[in-house]
Formats: C-alpha cells, structure tokens, sequence
C-alpha cells in the first residue's frame, strides 16, 4: 500500500527555481509557481512570509537570501497551516528567526488537533445520542410530527448552508458548465452502482423486502450533515464549497431518486 504523504509529493519534486527583486526591499523565491516564499528586507532583519516544504528546501531560500544581505532573519510569516508552507519553518532559527506570525488555526493544526475535533463534533454527540436513547425514546415518541420536522427541518439548513457559502464564494461561477455536467454525470452513475450493489447484496445474503429497501436506502447515503463541519475542519480557511460541490450534487441527486424509489415502494406495499 502506498503510504500518504502529508506534503503532496509534486511539493518536495525537483523544480527550477527563480529568485526575482520586486523592489528594492521585496523578493520572491518561487518554484515553478508553486511552493513560493516572500522576502522582505527591513532596517534591521528580513523577514520570510511562508516556509517551504522542508527544512532542507528551506536552507536554498537561505542561500539565496545571503546573496542580497547579511541581516538576521528575524520573522517568520506562514499564510495557512498547509504543510508545504510551514514544515520547513525550523531552519531560520539558526539565521536568527525569533517570531514565527501566524493566524491561530496554524499551529493548532496538527493532524490529531483536526481529528480531535471531528471526533468532539460529530462523534461525541453521536455516542452521547445513543446512550441518552432509552430515556428519550419514550418522550419523543409521543411526538413524532414535531421530530420529524425538526429533523427536516434541520437537513434544509444544512443544505441551504452549503449552496448558500457556494454561491457568496463565487463557485456557480467558476465552475466551467462542462466540469459541472461531468460532476453530475459521475455522481448519478456512483447513486446508480451503490442502489444497485446494496440491493443485490442484500438479496443475496437473504435480508427480507422490509430489511432490503432500507439497507438500499442506507448504502447511498452521503449526508451533508456529516460532510460539512469535516470539511469546515480540514479545509479551513479555504473556499470549502468547492471541496464539497460533489458531495452537494450527489445529496441531491440521493435525495430526489430515493423520493421516487420510496414512493414506488410505498404504493406497492398499499
């Protein structure tokens, strides 16, 4: 198995490298686009705004820096917590960084810090929920118009939250038509093949009619509910719409085929 690298691999790939002035005082060091770094030269230090990948790739911004002053690096910007932007932070140390700037949800995140709080989202209410069962089961059985709506209820705002930072990010607009039909088109064959292998499954291990249209309904299931504080998580700070334009398209498509499938069945069993 490969294993997953937590800078992408085409980050740390061999690259040509240019150093630029852009002003008497300002430099950039990029690779081919991409990883970049800003230099700028004060009265007494310079300052590096992102880090590169690697303490390694770090040391050839040094050398660079060196062939334009002799002053400390005294400060460290990083933009985001992407690791190509802050895993190479440690060697300015030793050219005299003393400040490291950046936003709070930088160095809070670690991968354990990102998974710590998914599991305090959406684990821990889960596994609270089920314990509390017993003891609500009877009370809001008594109720199940107001639960139902509440659940509904709670689903649109879900959706509505989604397209709604989709359209104030800009999305329906970049998004090329042609890239928007293809996500469609590979959402509804994914609906189509996880109906049909949920269904034939279940038919085969001999789940009866009852038990087989709600492993069918199950087996496609991809929740916005779910999909958006992960994503708000990991992705923070970044267009997170485009992240999840899939999963929206693929709920909506689930949610309207499920609509027929659950009205066809009805009828049959009425």
């Amino acid at each position: 198995m490969t294993q997953k690298r937590f800078a992408s691999h085409a980050d740390v790939e061999e690259k040509t490298v240019s150093f630029d002035r852009l002003s008497e005082h300002a430099y950039a060091y990029t690779a081919e686009g991409d990883p970049n770094t800003g230099i700028v030269i004060g009265d007494d230090g310079v300052m590096v705004i992102d880090a590169q990948a690697t303490p390694v790739m770090a040391q050839d911004v040094v050398r660079r820096i060196r062939e334009v002053t002799d002053l400390p690096i005294r400060y460290v910007t990083l933009s985001h917590y992407h690791a190509v932007r802050v895993l190479g932070a440690s060697a300015y140390f030793a050219e005299g960084a003393t400040e490291i700037i950046a936003s709070q949800g930088t160095p809070d995140a670690s991968p354990w810090h990102t998974i710590w709080i998914i599991v305090r989202q959406l684990l821990l209410p889960f596994v609270a929920r089920q314990l509390l069962r017993p003891l609500l089961l009877r009370p809001l059985g008594k109720h199940p118009r107001t639960v139902k709506f509440v659940d509904q209820v709670s689903i649109l705002l879900v959706v509505y939250t989604a397209f709604s930072a989709a359209v104030t990010q800009g999305l329906w607009h970049e998004v090329p038509g042609t890239a928007l039909a293809g996500l469609v088109i590979v959402d509804v064959v994914l609906l189509v093949l996880a109906l049909s292998l949920t269904g034939l499954v279940a038919r085969h291990l001999g789940f009866n009619e009852a038990d087989r249209i709600t492993i069918v309904f199950c087996g496609s299931k991809k929740s916005l509910a779910a999909g958006i504080p992960m994503a708000n998580v990991i992705f923070a700070g970044h267009a997170v719409g485009t992240v999840l334009l899939p999963l929206m398209l693929f709920h909506q498509i689930q949610l309207m085929t499920c609509a027929v499938l659950a009205r066809r069945w009805g009828a049959r069993q009425d």
